[in-house]
């Protein structure tokens, strides 16, 4: 996000307007916000604020390999492919780093954003699904929250 920021003209204004005219409005989020800190830097990771339904068309733009509810392409073909390829593994816990979103290696071609206090927004493609979780967990409650989650996704579609 902060090679985007420095191509788009960098700094606070250059991308708001790239974020806004060339991902979230095109992808139908009209309630996402992004967040700078202090230097006028935008940290992708963290620094989106959105309601439930716009994170849902986040998700649900990359289940769709980058083509948005009304048919419009969003991002190139072959760009989510691209997200959910492995980099490397994450030494402090169970999940994977793709290319700017987190996998889950029990489900292959996932894509998830790991967000705080434990907000997920997870894509699994060969189920047709997005579920987003904005509840707050404690670091306590972490791993019942992803084993809730991991449960849920591996019944869904069960058998379909």
């Amino acid at each position: 996000s902060r090679i985007i920021g420095d191509v788009v003209g960098g700094g606070r204004e250059g991308m708001e307007t790239f974020l806004r005219d060339r991902l979230f409005l095109p992808a139908g989020m009209t309630s996402a916000v992004p967040k700078f800190d202090d230097a006028g830097t935008f940290i992708g990771s963290s620094y989106v604020y959105a309601t439930a339904r716009d994170f849902a068309r986040f998700g649900e733009l990359y289940r769709n390999d980058g083509v948005a509810a009304d048919g419009i392409r969003v991002l190139p073909a072959g760009w989510s492919a691209h997200a959910a390829t492995f980099t490397a593994d994450d030494p402090d816990g169970p999940f994977s780093y793709g290319a700017h979103w987190w996998l889950w290696p029990d489900f292959p071609g996932s894509l998830a954003c790991h967000g705080y206090e434990y907000q997920r927004t997870v894509v699994l493609p060969d189920r047709e699904m997005v579920v987003v979780h904005l509840g707050v967990t404690t670091d306590e409650g972490a791993d019942e929250l992803h084993e809730h989650l991991r449960t849920m996704f591996l019944s869904a579609n069960n058998g379909a």
